[in-house]
């Protein structure tokens, strides 16, 4: 009976529109998305790749609109960008995006020197975009410690068939959602979701005018919590792991150098100045263009934007609230514009 339970349920699954089937939700949920939109309905003909910071730096609508205009035609945009990705799982995102039979024709990476502060790769998030190919290769490049990753990939392979193993998380949420509509109390959220133009509930209404300059909850507080992601008791210099994985990612763009562009995401001027005062800055800019350069792939530090944001531009000391989005958005998306132009 169980097993003839699970079959009718895996046979509705299989009549469902796909996307309808993706939850958009937790932070672990947002990798899963990423990974199961692109295999329902392709890639985007531009792909934004990054951290929340580039999640929440953009205003989809409104890039999306200014894009538009500014080539004359209709353009499909993603923002595949996920809360806590560092250049580990940027790097996953990329050759994942690559590998697919239409691929992008640009794929935007926004980083930041954060990006470079982690000692450890996030394994388990970047094999979430692996086959069986990719395991194989980094079996052969690591060693027998590659097997814990196995039932990852095996998830993923099995996961095109069986749809109550692969969309999990939305079959949760769908039993969930008539308790939280009856205004019980349960530890879920649902966001907007970028990776379909939408807008992010940090940009929504109010919550999406909130800036740092009017901010009441004290400064130093907020300093504090970036104090461990920065790193900044240790030595300035990008740490191998992430220069490691920011390597592969601007190899992944050597045969078309065309394909990427690297874009510095702005952080709040309190922030930025203690970036500054330990160095790095100086490090990830140097490290970042040699690595640029090396291949041809652009590279656009914040001093070369045309958008400068002041602390009424920010939530908090990284995030961009909705008006500062809406600029950095307009900015970028002309350079998306000329770039596109170009090819």
């Amino acid at each position: 009976m169980a097993l003839a339970i699970v079959a009718a349920v895996e046979v509705f699954l299989h009549t469902r529109d796909r996307l309808s089937l993706i939850a958009y939700a937790s932070d672990e949920g947002q990798y899963h998305a990423v990974r199961d939109t692109v295999r329902a309905i392709g890639p985007a003909e531009v792909a934004l790749v990054g951290s929340s910071q580039m999640r929440e730096g953009v205003v989809m609508p409104a890039l999306v609109a200014e894009l538009e205009k500014r080539l004359g035609r209709k353009v499909r945009v993603a923002n595949y960008a996920t809360r806590g990705a560092r250049l580990d799982a940027m790097n996953g995102v990329v050759r994942f995006l690559q590998k697919q039979p239409n691929p992008p024709k640009l794929i935007v990476v926004g980083l930041g020197p954060r990006d470079l502060r982690a000692d450890t790769v996030d394994w388990p998030r970047v094999a979430l975009f692996w086959d069986a190919g990719d395991w194989w290769k980094t079996y052969k490049r690591y060693g027998f410690g590659a097997t814990d990753l196995l039932p990852v990939v095996i998830r993923n392979l099995a996961g095109r068939v069986l749809y109550t193993l692969n969309f999990r998380e939305e079959i949760s949420l769908a039993l969930q959602r008539p308790f939280m509509h009856a205004g019980l109390a349960l530890d879920t959220y649902e966001d907007g979701n970028p990776i379909l133009g939408q807008v992010s509930s940090q940009h929504e209404g109010s919550r999406g005018q909130r800036s740092l300059s009017k901010l009441k909850v004290p400064l130093k507080k907020l300093f504090d919590r970036a104090v461990d992601s920065y790193m900044f008791a240790e030595p300035a210099k990008a740490r191998p792991a992430m220069k490691g994985a920011l390597h592969d990612l601007v190899n992944a763009f050597a045969a078309n150098p065309q394909q990427g562009l690297l874009v510095q995401m702005p952080v709040a001027r309190v922030l930025q100045a203690a970036i500054d005062n330990k160095g790095q800055s100086k490090a990830f800019l140097s490290t970042v263009t040699a690595e640029a350069t090396a291949t041809g792939v652009g590279f656009i530090p914040s001093d070369k934007q045309g958008v400068h944001p002041t602390d009424d531009d920010f939530s908090d000391l990284q995030h961009l609230n909705r008006p500062g989005a809406e600029a950095f958005g307009i900015w970028l998306a002309n350079e998306i514009a000329a770039r596109l132009s170009n090819q």
